[in-house]
């Protein structure tokens, strides 16, 4: 491997899955068994314990790095099931899904973007810290998607995953 760039390994997880986790990191995470676990839209690695009579789950990532109860943890890549310390950063709840695919019920094929039936016209807009921000009519999904990526970036930084990102992935 070329210096600086971190070895990496995989976990087994159910399902088919593997876990993306440095070597450095791997024995210590082997130790237990890791399932595939779905939240919403992504797989996670996840694994049961015990505490005090009641069975709890922790996420491979938010013990990798040792987050508490309201600790957002970021995959930079929008990989769940790449828990490779690089890839991993504390966010808050805006910046984590600022960092996010376009949802699957997106029938625009731009994130941020919407047709605005009544006026037949497209409409871009974003979530900030639970404050949505409206960004603008348009007369195409590109011209609104345009808009998006220029808020997000101005907005999320390196947190942005702007349409132009997301095309390119």
């Amino acid at each position: 491997a070329s210096a600086g760039i971190a070895e990496m390994k995989t976990i087994p997880l159910t399902k088919g899955m593997v876990a993306l986790v440095d070597d450095e990191d791997f024995e210590f995470l082997n130790q237990w068994k890791w399932t595939a676990s779905c939240c919403d839209t992504h797989w996670y690695a996840a694994r049961g314990f015990q505490e005090h009579y009641h069975k709890n789950r922790i996420l491979m990532h938010r013990q990798l790095m040792g987050a508490v109860s309201g600790q957002q943890i970021d995959h930079q890549d929008r990989n769940s099931l790449n828990n490779q310390k690089s890839n991993l950063r504390f966010s808050s709840q805006s910046q984590n899904v600022a960092n996010s695919n376009k949802s699957k019920a997106n029938t625009s094929g731009f994130k941020g973007v919407t047709w605005y039936k009544r006026g037949q016209i497209w409409q871009a807009q974003l979530m900030v810290n639970g404050i949505n921000h409206y960004l603008g009519r348009f007369d195409s999904a590109q011209e609104a998607a345009n808009a998006y990526d220029t808020a997000a970036i101005r907005f999320f930084d390196s947190f942005a995953a702007p349409n132009k990102l997301l095309a390119a992935a």
